[in-house]
């Protein structure tokens, strides 16, 4: 799956329902690491901005959990998912 940069749907939200997806498929296993926002910024062409405001949305809903000095990781125990309205179409 790839980020539409030209879509109606920003493009924060896009990658923000990407990685859910991911979640929720078990390709980002609960408890493991997400990819770096460096990292994220680059396989997807995206500014660290857009990046950031991403994982802020899957953090709010419950998905991932921030460790200061260790990273960002899938929660052992994930919510029901993205607030109404926020998971767009990827």
């Amino acid at each position: 799956m790839s980020i539409d940069h030209e879509g109606a749907t920003p493009v924060y939200r896009q990658l923000a329902a990407l990685l859910r997806g991911q979640i929720e498929r078990g390709e980002l296993a609960p408890g493991r690491r997400v990819p770096t926002e460096a990292a994220l910024a680059h396989t997807y062409g995206l500014g660290r901005d857009s990046v950031r405001k991403a994982l802020r949305l899957l953090r709010d809903a419950g998905l991932i959990e921030s460790v200061q000095g260790r990273g960002t990781f899938v929660k052992e125990s994930a919510g029901d998912g993205l607030p109404a309205g926020e998971g767009g179409q990827a």
